[in-house]
């Protein structure tokens, strides 16, 4: 093929991917044709069902070289892409009750990383200091499903403003199904005999 066809390293058999479709994962070219002075490509991408035949325009498409290939000419991923991945799979699998696969909040990678390196520390104190909106809530959510899933938290005890006590309340039972009771709305404190039935606590 010449320089007309748009991106002239391609060929047949080569394996190429979609970047803006990533859900299409890796297919072979099976043949190449101009239309309307576009030149486009038959490729038929893996799929668990078979084999699936898509028509792409060639400048869309990009070579994805064999692992080796890629080995010898140097080209290698992002690194910190890699580990928050591989952080994400750890949390999903790891806990055996499904605490945080069972959760109805979209985690984001920061959030991830953080719980995964307050989950490591031996004393864990820590100050998290973000930008409002940026899911404390969320954050603390994720310590205290996976602390329990591994039967380290039993009596847990929240400090917020009087303000937001039942925000917390209702994110925390709407997002991690963890249901707290809020100090003097819910029960008041009659010593320390009141403090073996409610575990779960807001204040």
């Amino acid at each position: 093929m010449n320089g007309a066809n748009g991106n002239n390293s391609l060929k047949l058999y080569d394996r190429v991917r979609v970047p803006s479709r990533p859900e299409l994962g890796s297919g072979e070219i099976l043949r190449i044709a101009e239309f309307a002075g576009v030149y486009q490509a038959d490729v038929a991408f893996d799929s668990p069902e078979g084999r699936k035949l898509e028509i792409i325009p060639l400048e869309l498409l990009e070579s994805t070289a064999d692992l080796w290939q890629r080995l010898v000419e140097g080209k290698f991923e992002d690194p910190e892409s890699f580990r928050l991945k591989q952080l994400a799979f750890e949390f999903i699998y790891s806990n055996n009750g499904g605490e945080l696969s069972a959760s109805r909040v979209n985690l984001l990678p920061h959030q991830i990383l953080l719980v995964h390196d307050l989950v490591a520390m031996r004393d864990r104190r820590l100050l998290i200091a973000d930008e409002v909106g940026l899911g404390k809530t969320i954050e603390t959510g994720m310590l205290l499903r996976e602390l329990i899933a591994r039967g380290e938290a039993e009596r847990i005890l929240i400090v917020t403003p009087a303000g937001l006590t039942r925000n917390w309340r209702q994110e925390l039972a709407n997002g991690f199904r963890l249901h707290f009771e809020i100090l003097n709305q819910d029960f008041s404190d009659h010593g320390s005999a009141t403090w073996e039935t409610h575990h779960l606590v807001i204040a």
